[in-house]
Protein backbone atom coordinates (compact mmCIF):
# COMPACT_ATOMS: atom_id res chain seq x y z
CA UNK A 1 0.00 0.00 0.00
CA UNK A 2 2.97 2.39 0.91
CA UNK A 3 4.40 1.98 -2.98
CA UNK A 4 1.31 1.16 -4.72
CA UNK A 5 -1.25 3.50 -3.11
CA UNK A 6 -4.29 3.66 -5.46
CA UNK A 7 -3.20 1.91 -7.87
CA UNK A 8 -3.07 -1.31 -6.48
CA UNK A 9 -6.81 -0.93 -7.40
CA UNK A 10 -6.23 -0.50 -10.84
CA UNK A 11 -3.77 -3.23 -11.43
CA UNK A 12 -6.05 -5.97 -11.19
CA UNK A 13 -3.93 -9.42 -11.59
CA UNK A 14 -1.81 -8.04 -8.58
CA UNK A 15 -4.94 -7.30 -6.40
CA UNK A 16 -6.54 -11.10 -8.03
CA UNK A 17 -3.51 -12.62 -6.41
CA UNK A 18 -3.64 -10.96 -2.90
CA UNK A 19 -7.27 -12.30 -2.98
CA UNK A 20 -6.09 -15.53 -3.72
CA UNK A 21 -3.46 -15.63 -0.60
CA UNK A 22 -6.73 -14.65 1.27
CA UNK A 23 -8.67 -17.39 -0.09
CA UNK A 24 -6.41 -19.86 0.95
CA UNK A 25 -5.93 -18.54 4.22
CA UNK A 26 -9.65 -19.14 4.86
CA UNK A 27 -9.37 -22.34 3.42
CA UNK A 28 -6.67 -23.00 6.34
CA UNK A 29 -8.93 -21.74 8.52
CA UNK A 30 -11.96 -23.81 7.67
CA UNK A 31 -9.91 -26.91 7.22
CA UNK A 32 -8.48 -26.81 11.19
CA UNK A 33 -11.88 -25.71 12.22
CA UNK A 34 -13.51 -28.99 11.16
CA UNK A 35 -10.63 -30.98 12.33
CA UNK A 36 -11.38 -29.45 15.73
CA UNK A 37 -14.99 -29.96 15.69
CA UNK A 38 -14.86 -33.19 14.80
CA UNK A 39 -12.62 -34.39 17.61
CA UNK A 40 -9.63 -34.75 15.89
CA UNK A 41 -9.86 -38.27 14.87
CA UNK A 42 -6.58 -39.84 13.65
CA UNK A 43 -8.29 -41.22 10.98
CA UNK A 44 -9.29 -37.80 9.03
CA UNK A 45 -5.57 -36.95 9.59
CA UNK A 46 -4.44 -37.61 6.01
CA UNK A 47 -7.53 -35.16 4.97
CA UNK A 48 -6.62 -32.35 7.29
CA UNK A 49 -2.93 -32.40 6.49
CA UNK A 50 -3.72 -32.62 2.26
CA UNK A 51 -6.30 -29.77 2.42
CA UNK A 52 -3.54 -27.64 4.74
CA UNK A 53 -0.33 -28.63 2.33
CA UNK A 54 -2.26 -27.86 -0.52
CA UNK A 55 -3.77 -24.44 0.31
CA UNK A 56 0.08 -23.42 1.60
CA UNK A 57 1.10 -24.46 -1.69
CA UNK A 58 -1.59 -22.53 -4.11
CA UNK A 59 -0.65 -19.65 -1.55
CA UNK A 60 2.96 -19.92 -2.44
CA UNK A 61 2.26 -19.38 -6.05
CA UNK A 62 0.02 -16.85 -5.48
CA UNK A 63 2.74 -15.10 -3.60
CA UNK A 64 5.53 -15.81 -5.99
CA UNK A 65 3.21 -14.40 -9.01
CA UNK A 66 2.85 -11.12 -6.63
CA UNK A 67 6.75 -10.61 -6.25
CA UNK A 68 7.35 -11.63 -9.62
CA UNK A 69 5.57 -9.10 -11.52
CA UNK A 70 5.46 -6.15 -8.55
CA UNK A 71 6.04 -3.11 -10.24
CA UNK A 72 8.47 -1.87 -7.91
CA UNK A 73 11.49 -4.09 -7.85
CA UNK A 74 13.41 -3.33 -5.20
CA UNK A 75 10.19 -3.35 -3.07
CA UNK A 76 9.92 -6.69 -3.93
CA UNK A 77 12.92 -7.77 -3.18
CA UNK A 78 12.80 -6.19 0.07
CA UNK A 79 9.81 -8.35 0.78
CA UNK A 80 10.80 -11.37 -0.69
CA UNK A 81 13.70 -10.89 1.65
CA UNK A 82 11.96 -10.33 4.72
CA UNK A 83 9.13 -12.58 4.07
CA UNK A 84 11.04 -15.30 2.99
CA UNK A 85 14.33 -15.32 3.63
CA UNK A 86 15.56 -19.00 3.07
CA UNK A 87 12.87 -18.93 -0.34
CA UNK A 88 9.60 -19.53 -0.83
CA UNK A 89 8.03 -22.77 0.91
CA UNK A 90 5.81 -25.27 0.86
CA UNK A 91 5.79 -28.15 -1.92
CA UNK A 92 2.78 -29.68 -3.15
CA UNK A 93 1.39 -32.55 -1.37
CA UNK A 94 3.42 -36.23 -1.92
CA UNK A 95 2.20 -39.24 -3.72
CA UNK A 96 2.15 -40.96 -0.68
CA UNK A 97 -0.22 -38.55 1.23
CA UNK A 98 -2.51 -38.76 -2.22
CA UNK A 99 -2.61 -42.66 -1.78
CA UNK A 100 -3.57 -42.57 1.69
CA UNK A 101 -6.61 -40.07 0.59
CA UNK A 102 -7.55 -42.38 -2.09
CA UNK A 103 -7.94 -45.48 -0.11
CA UNK A 104 -10.07 -43.88 2.79
CA UNK A 105 -12.43 -42.66 0.48
CA UNK A 106 -12.27 -46.35 -1.18
CA UNK A 107 -12.71 -47.85 2.37
CA UNK A 108 -16.08 -47.55 4.25
CA UNK A 109 -16.28 -46.43 7.70
CA UNK A 110 -16.46 -43.09 9.75
CA UNK A 111 -13.61 -41.19 7.85
CA UNK A 112 -15.33 -41.37 4.59
CA UNK A 113 -19.15 -41.16 6.30
CA UNK A 114 -18.02 -37.68 7.87
CA UNK A 115 -16.01 -36.83 4.24
CA UNK A 116 -19.24 -36.93 2.40
CA UNK A 117 -21.60 -36.16 5.04
CA UNK A 118 -24.13 -34.01 4.14
CA UNK A 119 -23.96 -35.16 0.44
CA UNK A 120 -27.02 -36.61 -1.25
CA UNK A 121 -26.91 -40.81 -2.49
CA UNK A 122 -30.11 -41.89 -3.69
CA UNK A 123 -31.63 -45.08 -3.25
CA UNK A 124 -32.86 -45.27 -6.43
CA UNK A 125 -32.43 -48.09 -8.59
CA UNK A 126 -31.18 -47.12 -11.74
CA UNK A 127 -29.18 -44.68 -9.87
CA UNK A 128 -25.40 -44.61 -10.77
CA UNK A 129 -24.40 -42.90 -8.04
CA UNK A 130 -26.44 -45.31 -6.12
CA UNK A 131 -25.26 -48.12 -7.78
CA UNK A 132 -21.60 -47.18 -6.57
CA UNK A 133 -22.26 -46.61 -2.95
CA UNK A 134 -23.81 -50.48 -3.15
CA UNK A 135 -20.48 -51.20 -4.69
CA UNK A 136 -18.22 -49.65 -1.91
CA UNK A 137 -20.34 -51.57 0.50
CA UNK A 138 -20.24 -54.97 -0.88
CA UNK A 139 -15.95 -54.54 -1.44
CA UNK A 140 -15.05 -55.50 1.58
CA UNK A 141 -16.95 -58.77 1.98
CA UNK A 142 -15.02 -59.77 -1.58
CA UNK A 143 -12.04 -59.28 -0.66
CA UNK A 144 -12.35 -61.31 2.60
CA UNK A 145 -13.53 -63.70 0.27
CA UNK A 146 -10.29 -63.14 -2.32
CA UNK A 147 -8.17 -63.53 1.35
CA UNK A 148 -9.60 -66.47 1.98
CA UNK A 149 -8.58 -68.56 -0.60
CA UNK A 150 -5.59 -66.97 -1.16
CA UNK A 151 -3.99 -70.82 -0.04
CA UNK A 152 -6.29 -72.22 -2.48
CA UNK A 153 -5.07 -70.05 -5.49
CA UNK A 154 -1.25 -70.77 -4.47
CA UNK A 155 -2.39 -74.49 -4.43
CA UNK A 156 -3.83 -74.45 -8.29
CA UNK A 157 -7.40 -75.20 -6.97
CA UNK A 158 -8.82 -72.03 -8.51
CA UNK A 159 -7.74 -69.28 -11.21
CA UNK A 160 -6.90 -65.94 -8.82
CA UNK A 161 -10.11 -63.78 -8.74
CA UNK A 162 -10.93 -62.12 -11.90
CA UNK A 163 -10.97 -58.24 -12.11
CA UNK A 164 -13.83 -57.86 -15.23
CA UNK A 165 -16.86 -58.18 -13.22
CA UNK A 166 -18.20 -59.98 -16.45
CA UNK A 167 -15.97 -62.91 -15.33
CA UNK A 168 -17.25 -62.86 -11.61
CA UNK A 169 -20.34 -65.02 -12.06
CA UNK A 170 -17.84 -68.12 -14.02
CA UNK A 171 -15.19 -68.25 -11.84
CA UNK A 172 -17.76 -67.85 -8.51
CA UNK A 173 -19.29 -71.05 -9.97
CA UNK A 174 -16.18 -72.96 -10.35
CA UNK A 175 -14.91 -71.87 -6.90
CA UNK A 176 -18.40 -73.00 -5.41
CA UNK A 177 -17.97 -76.54 -7.46
CA UNK A 178 -14.85 -77.14 -5.60
CA UNK A 179 -16.41 -76.26 -2.10
CA UNK A 180 -14.23 -73.44 -1.93
CA UNK A 181 -17.24 -71.00 -1.20
CA UNK A 182 -20.59 -71.48 -0.48
CA UNK A 183 -24.33 -70.09 -1.83
CA UNK A 184 -24.05 -66.99 0.33
CA UNK A 185 -20.55 -65.90 -1.20
CA UNK A 186 -21.86 -66.88 -4.34
CA UNK A 187 -24.76 -64.43 -4.20
CA UNK A 188 -22.51 -61.92 -2.97
CA UNK A 189 -20.15 -62.20 -5.34
CA UNK A 190 -23.32 -62.10 -7.93
CA UNK A 191 -24.31 -58.99 -6.68
CA UNK A 192 -20.97 -57.14 -6.53
CA UNK A 193 -20.34 -58.16 -10.40
CA UNK A 194 -23.96 -57.06 -10.95
CA UNK A 195 -23.20 -53.15 -9.54
CA UNK A 196 -19.71 -53.18 -10.87
CA UNK A 197 -21.17 -53.43 -13.96
CA UNK A 198 -23.49 -50.78 -13.72
CA UNK A 199 -20.34 -48.66 -12.17
CA UNK A 200 -17.98 -48.76 -15.21
CA UNK A 201 -20.74 -47.84 -17.52
CA UNK A 202 -19.35 -44.40 -17.71
CA UNK A 203 -19.37 -44.03 -21.88
CA UNK A 204 -23.14 -45.97 -22.39
CA UNK A 205 -24.68 -44.23 -24.60
CA UNK A 206 -26.63 -45.16 -28.10
CA UNK A 207 -25.40 -44.05 -31.09
CA UNK A 208 -27.44 -40.99 -31.67
CA UNK A 209 -26.94 -39.51 -27.68
CA UNK A 210 -30.75 -40.23 -27.33
CA UNK A 211 -32.26 -38.01 -30.23
CA UNK A 212 -34.05 -40.43 -31.32
CA UNK A 213 -35.97 -41.37 -28.41
CA UNK A 214 -36.78 -38.00 -27.17
CA UNK A 215 -38.53 -37.68 -31.02
CA UNK A 216 -40.34 -40.73 -30.30
CA UNK A 217 -41.65 -39.46 -27.19
CA UNK A 218 -41.83 -35.92 -28.21
CA UNK A 219 -43.99 -37.31 -31.26
CA UNK A 220 -46.40 -39.45 -28.97
CA UNK A 221 -46.99 -36.54 -26.42
CA UNK A 222 -48.34 -34.41 -29.61
CA UNK A 223 -50.29 -37.33 -30.66
CA UNK A 224 -51.67 -37.55 -27.21
CA UNK A 225 -52.81 -34.03 -27.05
CA UNK A 226 -54.44 -34.04 -30.65
CA UNK A 227 -56.36 -36.79 -29.59
CA UNK A 228 -57.45 -34.77 -26.40
CA UNK A 229 -58.27 -31.96 -28.23
CA UNK A 230 -60.51 -33.41 -30.76
CA UNK A 231 -62.61 -35.19 -28.20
Amino acid sequence: MLTLAGELKRRERLSARLGDILAQLYRISATLKRFEDDGRPDTDLPLARWGLEDALYQARIAFEGLLANYPHRAAAALLRGLAFPFGVPHAPSGDALSNDIALLMQTPGDARERLVAGSHVSALKDDPIAHGEKLLALTPAVAAIETRLRDAVKSGQIAPMPQSPDEIDAWSRAAADRTLIDANDTALLKEWANYARESVKVDDFSADFGILDALKKRSAALERHLAEQLD
